[in-house]
């Protein structure tokens, strides 16, 4: 595994089970929350919103050629544990929700997630993701830790019996790297027209053109907004700001609720990674201006990316 980037307070994390350092006293505002390695910090916001650590913008069926570690490192609050959503390609009939065909014509099933609920301490590797979505069981703490991502894997065939690898499979240390650490200050402007219940502005991330680019890593530190009223940087209410992957459920479509997997909350001191997609938006509410969180006050969101690149892994 290979990372090329400027020093920006990278910090180095012992194997597993130490702890990482997401929003706790001492860490600096602009701490970016990128670890060694292909490792990255994942943290919630306390409200029980679903948040996305990984998704392929191509589909929840379409799993990305890679397996994932993901660990939770620190829990608050009273009797908290993390349920952890996974949609994969390993068997596209897991966790299906089936869908009243119209007339016509029939609508393919929608995949579900597969869930596991994880307490402190507790690791879990998966194989071809196409999306990772975690939620606190409870709405009274938080809960944070780390992901990295491993070696390439190939989907193997239902009819191929299990063999024991005749070699070592290829590690991320050849394959996988983080590339073009870049500073992104994105501009804000108001939705026109005025199309969304839920959002009054926009900030979209449009990356640069990359051939290499399988994927982007997008990380917040603590105060990622520009607020001008008065001028400071500050953090966004969790429940008002969201990443919106597919550009289908932008505005004039309207939020159903606050717990689905389409909308996730932008959470500080943070990563995600995100595959398939050039334009990610970041859209933020409420959808009128004035108030405590008025978004016409918010002219920048700031945010960190890498290029996520990997050569294709010997067959």
């Amino acid at each position: 595994m290979k990372i090329k980037s400027r020093t920006l307070g990278l910090i180095a994390v012992p194997f597993l089970l130490a702890p990482v350092s997401i929003a706790l006293a001492g860490d600096p505002p602009d701490h970016i929350p990128q670890l060694s390695g292909s490792r990255a910090v994942w943290s919630t916001p306390g409200d029980g919103r679903l948040v996305m650590v990984a998704r392929n913008a191509a589909g929840f069926n379409a799993g990305v050629p890679l397996r994932v570690r993901f660990c939770v490192t620190n829990m608050t609050g009273t009797a908290n544990s993390l349920n952890l959503y996974v949609w994969t390609s390993a068997n596209p009939w897991d966790g299906v929700i089936t869908v009243p065909p119209p007339k016509p014509p029939p609508v393919a099933p929608v995949p579900g997630p597969q869930t596991r609920h994880l307490d402190l301490g507790d690791c879990v590797e998966l194989d071809r993701p196409a999306a990772i979505i975690v939620q606190d069981s409870t709405i009274s703490g938080t809960s944070s830790g780390y992901y990295e991502l491993l070696e390439q894997s190939k989907l193997q065939s239902a009819t191929q019996s299990v063999v024991a690898p005749a070699q070592p499979s290829r590690k991320h240390a050849s394959a996988i790297s983080l590339e073009n650490e870049t500073l992104q200050p994105l501009a804000c402007g108001k939705i026109t027209p005025a199309t969304s219940d839920n959002y009054y502005t926009k900030c979209p991330l449009v990356m640069k053109p990359n051939p290499k680019r399988h994927g982007v890593r997008i990380c917040m530190s603590g105060d990622y907004a520009t607020w001008k009223n008065p001028p400071q940087q500050i953090q966004y209410a969790a429940s008002l700001i969201d990443f919106v992957i597919d550009p289908a459920y932008l505005p004039p479509l309207n939020k159903p609720q606050d717990y689905d997997y389409n909308w996730n909350p932008v959470t500080s001191n943070g990563c995600r990674d995100v595959f398939g997609t050039e334009i990610i938006n970041i859209m933020i509410g409420p959808n009128v201006a004035g108030g405590y969180w008025d978004p016409s006050t918010v002219t920048k969101v700031a945010l960190t990316t890498w290029d996520i690149e990997w050569a294709e892994a010997n067959e």
